[in-house]
This record gives C-alpha cells, sequence and structure tokens, in this order.
C-alpha cells in the first residue's frame, strides 16, 4: 500500500515538531544523536556497502585471482563462470592498493582483505601517519597477512640544492594555494619551506637520497611514490627531474 505508513508519518512528525519547540529538549537531543552516531558513520557505512552488498573488493580480487568466478549473494545479481581477459601477469595484492590513512577503518580493511595500504598525499607530515601505520600493522599481525605500506610525497630534484628550490618554489606555491581547499594540512604549516620539512622533498641528488631514506625510515615503507608533475610544471624541467630521479638518485637507494 502505497499510503499505508501515512498516519504514522504524519505523528512522527507531529512529535518532532513538538520536540523542536522546545529548544532545552532539542539541543540535548541533538547533542546525544551525534555523540551515538558512530555505528552510523559514513566510513562504517561505506565499508558494509562494498563488503555486503556491492562486494567490491571480494569480487574484484577473485576476478584477478581466479581463472573463473561464480557467486551468488542476497543483495545483488549473481554472476557464473566469470573471466577476465587477458590474464594478468601479477598478483592481485600487487595491484590492488586500499587508499587510507585518516581513519583506522580504512587501514582495518585493508588488513581484512590482505592489500597494501596506501596514505594519502596530503599536507601532513610522515609522522603524523604513525598512529595508523601501527594499526594497520596490528591488525595485519593478527590476520596473519604481511603488511605493505605506501606513501606519496612531493619531489622535485635539480643539480644543486639552490636551483632546486628557485625552480620548484613557484610551482609547489601555486599547486598548495590551489590544492589546500581539498586537501587540507591539519594544522601543519604550508609554506614553501615548511613543506620541505614534511611532505615535500626538493635539493639536490644527495639532499633527496637523505630525504627519501628519512622518511622511508619513518613509516617503514614498501612503496615511495614521487609526486613530481605538479603546479604547471615546465616539460623540459620535469623531465630534466625524473632523468635526475632514475640516474642520480633511485641507484642510491637500493
Amino acid at each position: 500500500r502505497l499510503m499505508g505508513d501515512f498516519a504514522s508519518y504524519i505523528d512522527a512528525q507531529d512529535r518532532v515538531s513538538a520536540a523542536y519547540a522546545d529548544r532545552e529538549r532539542w539541543t540535548r537531543l541533538s547533542i546525544l544523536n551525534v555523540a551515538r552516531m558512530g555505528k552510523f558513520s559514513s566510513d562504517r557505512s561505506i565499508r558494509d556497502y562494498c563488503r555486503d552488498i556491492w562486494r567490491v573488493l571480494p569480487t574484484k580480487i577473485a576476478l584477478l585471482s581466479e581463472d573463473e568466478v561464480t557467486w551468488q549473494g542476497k543483495f545483488r545479481t549473481p554472476i557464473e563462470r566469470v573471466r577476465i581477459e587477458p590474464r594478468p601477469l601479477q598478483k592481485a595484492e600487487d595491484m590492488l592498493w586500499i587508499g587510507g590513512g585518516l581513519s583506522p577503518i580504512s587501514a582495518a580493511l585493508s588488513a581484512d582483505v590482505g592489500l597494501p595500504l596506501m596514505l594519502p598525499s596530503l599536507f601532513r607530515w610522515p609522522t603524523d601517519y604513525l598512529e595508523i601505520v601501527e594499526h594497520y600493522r596490528q591488525q595485519c599481525a593478527a590476520k596473519g597477512v604481511v603488511p605493505r605500506i605506501g606513501f606519496p610525497a612531493y619531489l622535485h630534484v635539480a643539480r644543486t640544492s639552490q636551483e632546486a628550490r628557485a625552480r620548484w618554489r613557484p610551482h609547489l606555491e601555486h599547486y598548495q594555494s590551489f590544492a589546500m581547499d581539498v586537501r587540507g594540512s591539519f594544522g601543519r604549516p604550508t609554506d614553501f619551506d615548511a613543506l620541505l620539512t614534511g611532505p615535500a622533498i626538493c635539493g639536490s641528488p644527495a639532499e633527496c637520497v637523505e630525504r627519501i631514506a628519512e622518511i622511508n625510515a619513518i613509516l617503514g615503507l614498501d612503496r615511495h611514490v614521487f609526486l613530481m608533475d605538479i603546479g604547471g610544471l615546465p616539460w623540459d624541467e620535469l623531465t630534466d627531474a625524473i632523468d635526475l630521479l632514475a640516474t642520480e638518485v633511485m641507484p642510491h637507494l637500493w
């Protein structure tokens, strides 16, 4: 019946209106509602949808790992003998990473499905992620999963420190002004010199080697991603930096 619950809806709305008229009671109910909403947080809701309804990760992992996949559940259309072509050469856990680092839920999800955790590219310092990283490692240990962690850093390298800073400063500052509204700093300073002590790496090849090794040691990284094409950096300066990274930086890290 289309209108079967209309009477109860009107009754509930009358009670809401009466509660709103009592400002002190309404304020108290609002505070209690926020305090008790943990179960209904978006992190938890999205995780449950992915796991129980969409089955995004289990299905994708199965398709990448198994020759054929047949599955039938409660909430979505079943699949029967589905196979992807061409077959992947890599293992699923080498291709799929869980992006997260601001919530323990994302860290727990990474451990639950046995996938590595990629921290976000925010204007935060590597040390800001230590609590989440430790939580992820503990979850992996409890489930017998080998933890793997990745971190993206902004990077520019030139032949000298002076050249690198002069060349990159306007572009990093331009990127910072553009991205600040969507990325946030969580209280950290975001001026050029401050960023170079946190999530950004800039300098001569030797300086970049030192900073990369420092961040790797702090977080125990398995993969370090370098974001180099930012802020409208000219093509010739970008390719020069990439060449230096490949020839003068990377060989000294492994």
